[in-house]
Order: structure tokens, then sequence, then C-alpha cells
């Protein structure tokens, strides 16, 4: 007896098969020979035969070799050859340095027999053919078609270049100094737009490569820079003006009208803004003269050596009290005396 089974069926899930019936003579005597007919190939030599990874009719023939009696027969082997063997697709990509914001479409499949479902990253499967919110780096794409096949597919989502600025680190600087701020870009400067801005404002420039500054006071400069995808990077630099302060209080006045060292009144350099109080005591504590709130360098409000209209007794020594206010909000208090001499 020759049984060469049920017929077989290949596919991307079962991948091979066994050929062979339980009806096959046994004992003493008997050869089995397996040919694939379709190819003209040998395929065994015993009753049953697996591992089979090709399509075709698979004969078998048994003999007895000690009656000469021989007997055959077939089986068919089918193959699903419709396997899916690549994925046409496409890429959007990240926007701006580690922003999860590229995409993949899938376009199309190549074999396999529909319908398909898809997974990415070994997400659950299911028929979205858009996938979105993708960081960089490698991505996995399965695809799974209706008979159960499966591919898989590795995208590549690059990470654009990221836009840095540098300004360095703070700066001091004498008043009067003018510095020049050089950002380090890490992008081609003709693909930036360059924004530049400073606490206290006052400074402002677009799409200048660098900022030459002369500032007065202590600031802060800021600079914002965005590529063509709107990726921002940003930066700050503290130029802080190291001042001399000058405040000019003479110790002696005249105040005989001769135009010469006649009034009593606070110098000073453009660091001080304000003359927030001025007082003259004469020896026993009496005030003399006394103003407040008036703008500094101005003899206008000095004191001309009079106690109301009268004339002090000279020469005669007077203490002063004077506040300041600086350019920065800053306030300083003066103290000494004044001698007047006519």
């Amino acid at each position: 007896m020759a049984d060469a089974g049920t017929d077989g069926y290949i596919d991307c899930v079962i991948e091979t098969v066994s050929i062979g019936g339980p009806n096959t003579s046994t004992g003493a005597g008997i050869n089995y020979s397996w040919t694939n007919t379709t190819n003209s190939t040998a395929a065994g030599n015993t009753a049953t035969v697996s591992g089979i990874v090709d399509a075709g009719i698979y004969e078998l023939e048994v003999t007895n070799t000690l009656t000469g009696c021989v007997e055959t027969d077939v089986v068919e082997v089918k193959k699903d050859n419709a396997a899916i063997v690549g994925i046409g697709y496409e890429v959007d990509s990240i926007s701006c340095y580690n922003k999860a914001d590229g995409q993949v479409r899938i376009l199309g499949i190549n074999g396999g027999t529909p319908s398909f479902e898809y997974s990415i990253d070994g997400g659950s499967y299911g028929p979205t053919v858009n996938f979105t919110d993708l960081g960089p780096g490698n991505h996995t794409i399965e695809v799974l078609d209706d008979n159960g096949c499966h591919y898989a597919q590795t995208i590549l989502i690059e990470n654009p270049k990221e836009v840095k600025v540098e300004l360095g680190t703070n700066k001091v600087i004498a008043e009067g100094d003018i510095v020049t701020i050089s950002p380090d870009i890490s992008i081609n400067i003709k693909d930036a737009n360059i924004v530049w801005s400073s606490n206290p404002e006052g400074t402002s420039c677009n799409d200048c490569p660098q900022l030459t500054v002369e500032p007065t006071i202590t600031t802060v400069y800021n600079v914002v820079v965005t590529n063509e995808n709107g990726c921002v990077a940003e930066d700050s630099i503290e130029i802080r003006v190291k001042s001399v302060i000058r405040v000019f209080i003479p110790t002696a006045i005249s105040p005989n009208n001769d135009g010469i060292n006649d009034v009593f009144y606070i110098q000073t350099d453009r660091n001080v803004t304000r003359i927030n109080k001025l007082v003259i005591f004469n020896r026993w504590g009496d005030v003399q003269f006394s103003i407040e709130d008036t703008p500094p360098d101005d003899p206008a409000y000095g004191w001309n050596g009079r106690f109301g209209e009268q004339k002090t007794n000279t020469p005669a020594v007077f203490v002063y009290l004077a506040v300041v206010t600086l350019r920065d909000g800053r306030q300083l208090t003066y103290k000494g005396d004044i001698t007047v001499v006519r």
C-alpha cells in the first residue's frame, strides 16, 4: 500500500508541511521513494517526510523487494507566494531638535493578502496608516495581512541640528566703555532670524549679527535666534558697569558777589540724578538752609551763606548733611563742614 497523505498548504505562517499517510505498508523488504514530479526532484526515502518547503505534486512509490510489487500515490502541496515583501512609506521629518512631531505614512504594501493591519514600536494592530508624534530614532512598522503573514520594517527618523546660541560669560566694564556682543550660533547665520533686546529696555535690533553697546548702567542683553522651522534658542549676558561716582562738595564759600565761589551747592557727574536733601546747620544745631528733591549741579538750588535775609557772621563753620540718588536707584549720604568767609 502507498498512502501519500492529505494535501498540504504552505504560507508565511505554516512554513513547512509533512507528507505521507498512516496506511503505507511497512516491514521487511519495503522501500520508499518520494519525488516532486513538478520539478522532478527527489524528496525522501521514508514512509513520511517532514520539512517540505516547496510546492508541487509529490509521488510516493512503495516497493516490496521480496515480491517485486510496486504501489504509488500522490499528494499536492500548495504554497502561497503572495507574502509581504516590502512597505511603501514616506517620512515627515522632525521640525526641531528632540521634538516629537515626526510622522510616518504608509503608502502601500508590496505583496501580501488584503486586508492589512499595522502597528508601530510593538503597539496594537489596527487600520491606521498614519503614525504621528514620533520622536527621533529608529521606529519599527509591522504589517499583518489577512492570512496572518507578518512583515516588519525599521524606519529611521533623523534628529535635526539643534539651534543653540551662546553669548559667553558676563562682563564688567568701566563706564564709557563700548562692548561688542558676538553670539555663537549653531546654525548658518544666513538661516537665522536674530532679535536683540535689553533690560532695562532701550536696546533692540532685528537681524543684527552682533550688537555694539555703551551701557551707562548695569544692563542685561538678550538674544533670540529662530530658524526657518520656528525652532528657538536664546541666551542672555549681563554687562555690569563699574561706575566711579564723582560728587564734589566745597569746604568753603565766599559769598561776596564777586562771581567766584559765592554759592554752596553739590556738583556731580551723570551718575547722580537728584539731590534728595541738603541741610546746613550752625554750630548750635539750628537749621540755616534746607532743600529737598532738587537737581544736582545747579547753583540756583544752593546756599548763599545767608539765614533768611541775614548774612552770617564770618568767618564761621557750618555742618551739612546731603543725601543724593544715583542713576541705579541707590542713595548715598554725605556729611561734612563748610567754612563761610567774606
